[in-house]
């Protein structure tokens, strides 16, 4: 077997006040994988999670909160990847 893992992470601005200044963001990891066997795709699947959060003023707060919420998106993902294989192999 083949596994094929692409991944991609956006952070983007979810809401704004009425000045326009950044009031809540959106951070969306997508995770796209696919398992082959000679050449041939057995399976295929696409895992995205998200999650929004207030802006701070505080940047250096704001920046370590992102990586907590970085991480815990990457373990929700790997959790759904391993659940993901293990079923492809039941099937």
């Amino acid at each position: 077997y083949t596994i094929e893992l692409s991944a991609k992470k956006s952070k983007d601005v979810a809401a704004k006040d009425s000045k326009g200044n950044v009031k809540t963001y959106r951070i969306n990891i997508v995770c796209d994988f696919k398992i082959y066997e000679k050449n041939e795709i057995l399976k295929s699947k696409k895992i995205t999670k998200n999650f929004m959060f207030n802006n701070d003023s505080d940047k250096f707060k704001l920046r370590k909160y992102e990586s907590k919420i970085d991480k815990n998106l990457i373990d929700e993902v790997i959790k759904d990847l391993i659940l993901e294989l293990y079923s492809s192999w039941d099937d």
